[in-house]
């Protein structure tokens, strides 16, 4: 459930296919990404922690990566079907500049 707007979140499987929410997005719906976030946002917050000294700085990594992809997805670049691999190099390309 969501917390913050007490809705139901479906499952984070139940959404389509990497690939397809990769391309939605790269031809312009935003809403396809909120999905991939779903989906990899846990995973990529453990891997965050592994490079960041504080909780916070954690956070910071994750979503600076996340919002670093989606710019080059809409700016046609970026992952076609591998979205999680993607998102953990782009993960540690950040952390190492800062």
């Amino acid at each position: 459930m969501d917390r913050q707007h007490g809705k139901e979140q479906p499952e984070p499987d139940a959404f389509p296919p990497d690939g397809e929410l990769i391309e939605r997005v790269r031809a312009g719906d935003l809403e396809a990404y909120d999905p991939l976030y779903q989906r990899h946002a846990r995973s990529a917050l453990l891997h965050a922690r592994h490079w960041a000294r504080t909780e916070a700085a954690a956070e910071d990594l994750r979503a600076e990566s996340f919002t670093r992809v989606l710019h080059a997805l809409r700016n046609g670049n970026g992952p076609t079907e591998a979205f999680r691999p993607y998102l953990l190099t782009t993960m540690r390309h950040v952390a190492r500049d800062w």
